[in-house]
């Protein structure tokens, strides 16, 4: 029929590795029949190493842009339950973010003052 069923949802590490495994696979096409300009070992280990860290910062990068999105379907919405759920979440991830150096400090700081603001505005 026509009904719409949930996505089925992998975890964080089943995404990683699916991410790490399609970067991996590209480096060493990139680099195994090439002579003279090919990776030295301890480069391998750090492209390696960055992969594995660009797979996680992806995922913290949409969790964060999902979570700012939620807040603002429910500051449009205008529940206040909702609205509180929402911004505690967002602020949760935009601190993560920040301690993960995703997010300068600054740029964290001003997007909890930003999301503050319209929760203000939404009370008044």
């Amino acid at each position: 029929g026509g009904e719409e069923r949930e996505p089925h949802h992998r975890g964080e590490k089943d995404d990683v590795a699916q991410i790490e495994h399609a970067a991996l696979e590209a480096l060493e096409m990139r680099h195994d029949g090439e002579r003279g300009d090919h990776l030295h070992r301890p480069r391998v280990g750090e492209a390696r190493q960055e992969i594995g860290r660009q797979a996680r910062n992806y995922l913290t990068r949409t969790a964060l842009k999902k979570a700012i999105r939620t807040f603002n379907d429910a500051v449009k919405g205008g529940k206040k339950e909702e609205m509180a759920k929402a911004l505690s979440a967002a602020y949760k991830i935009i601190d993560t973010a920040a301690k993960k150096k995703i997010l300068e400090k600054n740029t964290a700081a001003r997007r909890k003052a930003s999301l503050a603001k319209k929760v203000a505005a939404k009370k008044v």
